[in-house]
């Protein structure tokens, strides 16, 4: 199978939000149900995932989307926190974080026009091109914490994880099989979630150091991006090795 466009995963499922864990995606599945249990849905992905494996490509979004997620939710807790500790000057922390948190609602919109335009181009490049960007983003915040870095920031990490999420469901839709893609869906929201939780977590924990924390956040970009593009390159090995076998 090939990459499907983002444009249709836009199309069949309409804008992305945050879904329940373990919720019910529509697509696949035809009607809403309940939304099992986290322990229950937890085993069924490993059940899943050892039973079918999923395709490289969508391995590879799925990484990309977590680490879209894991910075957005290193961005909200770790900026409440700093922006109190570290103030920036001339504006009050409670009102630098709504600008923040609006340039994120402005980049994700921006990101659900930017899917439904891009029509059929592929998917992987898609998301491994917001993936760069994130980094140079918070590259640039960790290099000069200052209020339009962490708007700029904000805003790249809103249109990131919108575009890495329509990516990952193009792919699902095109490289997955028609009766587990309910469950793939769910299973991902639910990785997903976990992946912001992460995220947040580190936000907590990391000490109020802007050159610190944001450098700690380029470094877990960095590994996301080296681990999706090793899963597409052993992926691609593989192909070439079993098409000089036959």
């Amino acid at each position: 199978m090939g990459e499907g466009p983002v444009g249709e995963a836009w199309v069949a499922q309409g804008p992305v939000g945050e879904a329940p864990v373990g919720g019910t995606d529509a697509v696949g599945s035809g009607a809403a149900g309940t939304n099992p249990p986290l322990r229950e849905t937890v085993r069924g992905a490993w059940r899943l995932t050892r039973t079918h494996p999923l395709p490289p490509a969508v391995r590879a979004a799925l990484t990309t989307a977590s680490g879209a997620k894991l910075l957005a939710g290193f961005v909200t807790l770790f900026l409440v926190f700093l922006l109190q500790e570290e103030p920036l000057p001339g504006i009050s922390d409670l009102f630098a974080m709504g600008l923040v948190v609006a340039a994120a609602g402005v980049g994700n919109a921006a990101g659900s026009v930017v899917g439904n335009r891009l029509g059929p181009r592929s998917p992987t490049v898609i998301a491994s091109a917001m993936l760069v960007i994130a980094i140079v983003a918070s590259v640039l915040t960790a290099v000069s914490y200052a209020l339009w870095s962490v708007i700029v920031l904000g805003l790249v990490s809103g249109a990131f994880g919108q575009l890495a999420k329509l990516c990952l469901d193009a792919l699902v839709q095109a490289e997955t099989p028609e009766h587990l893609r309910s469950r793939i869906f769910s299973w991902s929201e639910t990785r997903l979630q976990a992946a912001w939780v992460l995220g947040g977590g580190l936000g907590i924990v990391m000490p109020l150091i802007p050159w610190l924390g944001f450098a700690v956040a380029t470094a877990a970009l960095v590994a996301v991006l080296a681990t999706a593009v090793g899963i597409r390159r052993r992926a691609a090995v593989a192909a070439s090795d079993g098409a000089v076998g036959r």
